[in-house]
């Protein structure tokens, strides 16, 4: 959809603001493929809408 942003991970972390940015813009933020734990807790922690992974447990035990 025109309001959500899909980015490989790397782009947020060159930019982390952006995160917030597309928030206050109503935009839903999707990043991928984020497989490393500290990768998938700085997402969490930056409020990512979507964290695509090929680890969804790990994710999900995060998450909790």
């Amino acid at each position: 959809a025109a309001s959500d942003v899909y980015k490989r991970q790397g782009v947020f972390r060159s930019h982390p603001d952006w995160i917030d940015k597309c928030h206050e813009l109503g935009m839903k933020v999707n990043v991928w493929t984020v497989d490393q734990p500290h990768d998938m807790k700085w997402f969490i922690e930056k409020k990512a809408d979507f964290i695509t992974t090929d680890d969804p447990v790990v994710l999900q035990q995060l998450m909790k």
